[in-house]
């Protein structure tokens, strides 16, 4: 079937130099065989093709010995990937665009409010005044190092969000923690208080006092949401 078959009508048109190039090698009498993978001229179909050389016994040329294969959805595969790839590059950076951008507007703001907290505190102010300015300002530090981690995204990535390791008093954490929340706790009617604290811990304990601050503001938070 395939004598006075014209192979360059199945091949598509960007691949036929390269295969008349490889044929003429071969007409030429250099004995290499050759693959290419090429599309199905006028159809959406892709073949894997084959060829060496063929000789009689008497070691002269007799032809080509050529396999084709249907690698149509190998091929399909491959550009699904190819397209996914190229999806999750565009998403990637997309988020890197936007958290650079965040990084700017969240950061700008979070510092005029622990400066402006700064201020305030040298100014004259009652007692509970300056107990809601330090819960301001705890929290405020507190969520800017959350913040920083956040934007941090090829730590977060890469799986290596370091843990402090510097001193802190538990007590005041806990203290500053139970100031965020205790609004909360005053709106449902809550009383929130700290009932024990066990002699035995040091004063000062060396760890990340941020992260500590974060579970116990969740914990906390929970407490008073499903109370």
């Amino acid at each position: 079937e395939a004598i006075g078959f014209d192979a360059m009508n199945f091949v598509s048109p960007e691949r036929v130099p390269e295969v008349i190039q490889k044929m003429n090698r071969r007409t030429e009498g250099i004995s290499e065989a050759y693959e290419i993978e090429t599309e199905i001229n006028g159809s959406k179909g892709w073949w894997f093709v084959s060829s060496a050389p063929k000789y009689t016994p008497m070691g002269e040329n007799a032809g080509s010995i050529v396999i084709c294969l249907d690698i149509t959805n190998q091929k399909r595969l491959e550009q699904e990937l190819i397209k996914s790839r190229e999806q999750a590059e565009m998403l990637a950076k997309v988020k890197e665009t936007f958290l650079a951008n965040m990084s700017h507007e969240i950061r700008t703001p979070m510092n005029a409010i622990i400066g402006m907290g700064n201020q305030l505190a040298k100014t004259n102010m009652s007692g509970q005044q300056q107990f809601y300015l330090q819960t301001i300002n705890a929290a405020a530090e507190n969520l800017l190092v959350i913040i920083n981690d956040i934007l941090d995204l090829s730590k977060i990535e890469a799986g290596k969000l370091n843990l402090e390791r510097i001193g802190f008093e538990p007590g005041k954490l806990i203290q500053n923690a139970m100031q965020v929340i205790m609004h909360k706790a005053e709106e449902k009617g809550l009383r929130l208080t700290n009932a024990h604290m066990d002699g035995k811990i040091s004063p000062v304990l060396i760890g990340d006092p941020y992260r500590l601050n974060q579970v116990l503001l969740n914990l906390l938070s929970n407490a008073v949401k499903f109370t």
